[in-house]
């Protein structure tokens, strides 16, 4: 039974996620929707893979087969809507000081071309393919946008999570944060004591 913060004899961990800062009403019903409702739902939904993003390279380094990050701008960005599918495909190029490689979405959500904005500064990941023409591109590669490219904390381990609705990796990894921040000492310890102790 989900309860209000405050409720008697309510645990913490059972706080509505509606009430868990930068979720509010309308992103706790699509968690719900996906069986995501208290803060402690959250605290257990545990990442299925990791990605290796301590290595940012130059788009020139770009090499094809491989999963890589790169720090550019973001230099061109057209979209396609596909009334055979009812979806848009959105392409967009991203430059450094060494070169330019492209990017590609196919169904993409309104949500995510919103972000894309030409000028922009982004970390992007993910394989590297061989393009038309030749050309390197990224097919639906996460990203993030970025204030400044010299932050310390862009090059580390991932977490990848299953995603609710298709809402965006670096929201759940925000929520994940800010839920373990909060909550993170209501937890119980599993360990042993003896484990605890050595």
């Amino acid at each position: 039974m989900n309860l209000e913060p405050g409720t008697l004899n309510a645990s913490p961990l059972q706080t509505p996620l509606r009430f868990l800062s930068g979720v509010g009403p309308k992103r706790a019903e699509q968690l719900a929707k996906f069986g995501l409702e208290t803060v402690e739902d959250l605290l257990y939904h545990l990442p299925f893979r990791y990605e290796d993003r301590r290595q940012i390279k130059k788009i020139t380094e770009a090499t094809v087969g491989e999963e890589q990050s790169f720090i550019g701008q973001l230099a061109g960005l057209q979209k396609r809507y596909n009334p055979r599918r009812r979806s848009q495909i959105v392409t967009a190029t991203l430059k450094d000081d060494t070169g330019f490689i492209g990017l590609l979405w196919y169904r993409a959500p309104s949500f995510l071309v919103d972000k894309l904005i030409v000028g922009n500064t982004f970390l992007i990941h993910g394989k590297v393919e061989r393009g038309l023409g030749g050309q390197f591109r990224l097919v639906h590669p996460d990203f993030e946008l970025l204030d400044s490219a010299d932050d310390a904390q862009l090059q580390r381990i991932v977490p990848i999570y299953l995603r609710p609705g298709g809402l965006p990796l670096s929201l759940i990894r925000k929520w994940i944060g800010h839920a373990m921040e909060q909550y993170s000492r209501y937890l119980p310890d599993e360990l042993p004591g003896a484990v605890v102790a050595r």
